[in-house]
């Protein structure tokens, strides 16, 4: 049950996690978990105690987010320990971003090369009003995707309210409207008659064998 309530499986997780619930000092075992060198494990167990609701798993998530590696990790652990209250602001760095940045945009997802990150609005911060790094805006991006998170990460959430708040508006306005626009796209009249003089020649071999497929042709 252990295993299962901390493995793959996100259909079977639930059940199992549900089957340990009145197993007493659980929460020690599962943080335990935290440490372990399989990332979905460590992903489970983070997820698990944010369910919990116990504050004293607040500290073992904490240390977890400060050397975890993996940004989809990172992301269920901030998204924990919003859940738990905790105050996360002292993961909020400028300059440990950029360079976050600048490591994570090493590898982007092949499915985002549709999004034009050549066109992203500038965003500045509150405070200074200094822009924040172009290379920072398309990692906001980049992270939501890898960690499959539409409305962003809880870290995320954070950096966005200290910007300009009509940037981070026409920011996510950006986002939203570019993907939409990408969703909803259809082919040119010259993209459809191409697809289909394609699709035709492949076809017509095995139809042409029909002849009443062929009268219908004539």
């Amino acid at each position: 049950l252990w295993d299962i309530a901390l493995g793959e499986s996100k259909t079977d997780r639930p059940k199992a996690q549900a089957a340990l619930r009145t197993v007493p000092g659980k929460a020690e075992k599962i943080v335990v978990a935290l440490s372990d060198g399989r990332q979905g494990v460590r992903a489970a167990a983070a997820e698990w105690l944010g369910a919990l609701g116990d504050p004293a798993a607040i500290p073992p998530l904490k240390e977890l987010f400060r050397r975890e590696k993996q940004e989809a990790v990172k992301g269920v652990v901030m998204a924990a320990l919003e859940k738990l209250g905790a105050d996360v602001n002292e993961f909020l760095d400028r300059g440990q971003l950029a360079k976050d940045a600048d490591a994570g945009l090493k590898k982007v997802p092949p499915g985002l090369s549709w999004f034009p990150f050549d066109r992203l609005p500038a965003v500045r911060w509150q405070d200074t009003g200094e822009p924040v790094p172009p290379a920072v805006v398309k990692w906001w991006v980049v992270q939501s995707v890898q960690q499959k998170q539409p409305a962003g990460g809880p870290l995320l959430r954070r950096y966005l309210q200290m910007c300009r708040p009509a940037d981070a508006a026409g920011l996510a306005k950006f986002v939203l409207s570019s993907w939409i626009g990408y969703d909803t796209r259809t082919p040119s009249a010259e993209e459809a008659s191409t697809r289909a003089k394609a699709d035709a020649a492949k076809s017509w071999p095995t139809y042409s064998t029909y002849p009443h497929l062929v009268e219908q042709y004539k």
